[in-house]
């Protein structure tokens, strides 16, 4: 509904003659509608720190006021077009806001997510923790200085929050940030997949058959001793058998800021580990 008062109404202005007064009074909305395009470029970035940083409602709060000065302006122009049945135009428009929030509000719970504050709490008092080697850190992308061996001191010292509630998901989520080591990609890892020392994006690799672009959703088995290099990042979440159910997609690779540059060695701590790419921006060698 507001996808089409906006297109609707940009399509009416698009078409009416454009005076000095027009752009002064279009300036500030179409200005926001920019900042709101730009929030919502730099929130898809962060999105591979994980799903609930995407789609977390400090980002929402943010791009839906920069969209209301251009959605009312649009919306009345589509009044305005309708002449003598603007005000009934108007009257639907307010009316079918109303619905739209009643119906989000009795909407319930959306499912669980397993947040970043989940997976630290959850990951030291999970089984598999004593066996992992205390390097490994649980979410190499989005804090990659958080090991897990410091958060099995920090859960013997009571410096973490109380466990989250055990679900099937955040169970097979927890198993894959336990079962895959990331760290900078080694020469022996990268001679065995035929890849040269000094690679350093996914354009070094193009001709490498062992190398696919993660353009689509594929499967991968990764193994211990059989190491996986990634160039760019990506969306992996664990599946059946390794796990009783499908996990929450985890970001695996390289983000800026947050991670060295170069590609990374994904390592099988346990396995064979059934991977999905879930959705991916560079290329991934097996």
């Amino acid at each position: 509904m507001l996808a089409a008062l906006l297109g609707g109404g940009a399509w009416l202005i698009a078409r009416d003659r454009w005076t000095r007064d027009t752009r002064h009074r279009l300036a500030v909305p179409l200005g926001l509608a920019l900042g709101a395009m730009a929030v919502s470029a730099l929130t898809a970035s962060r999105a591979w720190l994980g799903y609930d940083q995407a789609s977390a409602s400090r980002y929402v709060g943010v791009v839906a006021p920069l969209l209301l000065p251009l959605l009312a302006v649009t919306t009345e122009r589509i009044a305005v077009s309708a002449g003598r049945h603007a005000p009934m135009v108007r009257a639907v428009v307010v009316g079918v806001a109303i619905v739209a929030v009643i119906s989000n509000l009795g909407a319930g719970p959306s499912a669980p997510k397993v947040t970043l504050r989940d997976a630290f709490a959850a990951a030291p008092r999970h089984p598999l923790a004593a066996a992992t080697p205390g390097e490994l850190a649980p979410a190499p992308t989005a804090a990659p200085a958080v090991t897990i061996g410091w958060l099995r001191e920090a859960l013997a010292t009571g410096r973490l929050p109380a466990a989250p509630r055990a679900t099937p998901v955040l169970e097979a989520t927890t198993v894959l940030r336990l079962s895959i080591r990331q760290r900078a990609a080694s020469p022996p890892a990268l001679a065995s997949l035929g890849i040269p020392s000094d690679a350093m994006t996914a354009f070094d690799v193009a001709t490498n058959r062992r190398c696919q672009q993660l353009d689509a959703a594929r499967s991968v088995i990764v193994r211990p001793g059989e190491p996986v290099v990634l160039f760019g990042s990506a969306m992996l979440r664990a599946l059946p058998p390794t796990v009783a159910v499908a996990s929450q997609a985890v970001p695996f690779g390289t983000v800026l800021v947050y991670t060295e540059p170069g590609p990374k060695q994904l390592d099988a701590i346990r396995g064979p580990v059934t991977l999905q790419v879930f959705a991916g921006r560079g290329t991934l060698c097996v």
